[in-house]
């Protein structure tokens, strides 16, 4: 069973409005900000906004101790406000814990800027577009706020070293991964897919070196909804279909 691409348009240009954020049909208990700082580890749980991106560098500012690791929870959130959060955690070479979920534009920008990451036993991480505006369907690059963040996602992931194919695979060849991978299209039936995720050598191959997790597949389920599906990676791909 083949999904429509429309609909897959549609799901994309969704995602790109609502600035990579994903809350609706996911009851992951992120909506009140959490930070928190102990024995120089900062723990955030939430959505990346501004404001959060803020609270984030006060509190660090104020605190009295280097900070060199991180615990997060995030269903995703802006992208300019993500991509400033995630040159912080680049700059001063943060290890990433990812306790419950990493989603969205936290998989985008933290994920991929860390020095390191653990992803704890059944956490969720999974991608489901970027900055790139892929689809022909789109326009919005013709919006300054639009073109400006897809200018500095260029700039993000040519400063970490990380191929930025990596937040907009799952959409190549007019999303054919996701139509033709038995774990997507078993979840597109449930209606309940909204990205895609990587196996730990898949994510090599996008220059993500610094990943381990507690699981021997990347988790898709959260409390019963198969969110996402894995899709495999080739090398020859990764840097075909430039925009």
């Amino acid at each position: 069973m083949k999904i429509k691409r429309w609909l897959f348009v549609f799901w994309v240009c969704l995602v790109l409005l609502q600035a990579c954020s994903l809350n609706s049909g996911t009851d992951t208990d992120t909506e009140e900000t959490y930070i928190h700082l102990d024995h120089g580890r900062l723990y955030f749980r939430g959505e990346i906004t501004e404001l959060s991106v803020r609270q984030i560098f006060a509190a660090v500012k104020d605190y009295q101790e280097p900070v060199h690791k991180m615990t997060v929870n995030s269903t995703g959130g802006e992208v300019q406000s993500a991509m400033k959060l995630g040159r912080w955690v680049f700059d001063n070479h943060i290890d990433l814990t990812i306790d419950r979920f990493c989603m969205s534009s936290c998989a985008n920008y933290l994920l991929t800027a860390a020095q390191s990451v653990h992803i704890n036993k059944n956490a969720i991480v999974y991608w489901h577009g970027g900055a790139t505006l892929r689809g022909e369907a789109l326009s919005l690059a013709d919006i300054p706020y639009f073109q400006h963040s897809i200018d500095m996602e260029k700039v993000f992931f040519r400063d970490i070293g990380v191929n930025q194919r990596i937040t907009d695979y799952g959409q190549l060849d007019d999303f054919s991964l996701l139509q033709t991978t038995d774990g997507c299209i078993k979840a597109h039936q449930r209606k309940e897919l909204q990205g895609w995720t990587y196996t730990l050598d898949d994510l090599k191959k996008f220059g993500v070196n610094h990943v381990t997790s507690d699981n021997k597949k990347p988790p898709v389920i959260w409390e019963g909804q198969m969110l996402s599906c894995v899709i495999p990676v080739t090398l020859s791909k990764i840097d075909s279909d430039k925009e």
